[in-house]
């Protein structure tokens, strides 16, 4: 029995070393942090582009062409 033991600890180890080497090589939570950089720099642009507006030849930003 205790030669079965060995045997099934040997191969958990085993399985769990392929198990954190796979997950080190493309870990999962990377992706949803990078899809959560991409979307605040997103907003970020938008809110950006709308309070950096200003006209040529304008000193005042809330200046409009009409």
């Amino acid at each position: 029995m205790a030669d079965n033991l060995d045997e099934f600890i040997e191969e958990q180890k085993a399985r769990l070393a392929e198990d954190k080497a796979e997950l080190e090589s493309d870990p999962p939570y990377m992706e949803m942090k990078n899809l959560a950089l991409l979307a605040r720099q997103d907003c970020n642009g938008v809110i950006s582009a709308r309070h950096n507006l200003s006209l040529p030849g304008s000193s005042d930003s809330s200046a409009s062409a009409s």
